[in-house]
């Protein structure tokens, strides 16, 4: 059985190719690639439901996904579904106790790339979350939030909003 991955590998190597500028797909005759359907766009295009912008149809698709409710991608193991592949493989990680992502500086190991993100910062210093009262940084948002209760509850930002104004309780 020859597989699609072998094909496209015997097109690259070893036929004179024609690629598609956009999409970067190869073609076995120059012809193909003025006539194939790319699915890459000139220009960014819009998800019609909520306006985020992609690349491509493939992106758009993909993302599409996020607004159905339909869950299927299922658990073999428990009865848990998910929208998309990627939020199951994690889930199926924490099952086998797999941690994929291993820290660099420590032994540390973990299920998903943010949270070994995150931990990260604790080696490097890096604080990328500043309260813009007393510029004091913080390695993750969520701490950053709890130390804005000392300054006053309205002063954190959430995304498209404005930062109340501090009052004074007295």
């Amino acid at each position: 059985m020859i597989t699609i991955q072998f094909q496209a590998h015997v097109v690259r190597k070893h036929t004179k190719n024609f690629k598609c500028r956009k999409c970067h797909r190869f073609f076995r005759h120059e012809a193909s690639v003025g006539t194939h359907t790319c699915l890459v766009f000139s220009k960014p295009r819009p998800c019609p439901t909520c306006g985020k912008m992609f690349n491509s149809q493939k992106d758009i698709d993909r993302h599409s996904r996020s607004h159905s409710s339909e869950r299927r991608y299922k658990c073999s193991l428990c009865p848990v579904t998910y929208k998309s592949h990627a939020p199951l493989r994690v889930h199926m990680d924490r099952h086998n106790k797999n941690r994929r992502y291993k820290c660099e500086y420590c032994p540390s190991k973990f299920y998903t790339n943010n949270v070994l993100i995150k931990h990260r910062r604790i080696h490097t210093g890096e604080k990328p979350f500043v309260c813009e009262v007393c510029e004091k940084g913080f390695t993750g948002l969520h701490n950053m939030r709890v130390h804005m209760k000392v300054h006053g509850e309205f002063l954190v930002k959430r995304k498209g909003e404005v930062a109340a104004e501090h009052t004074s309780f007295y």
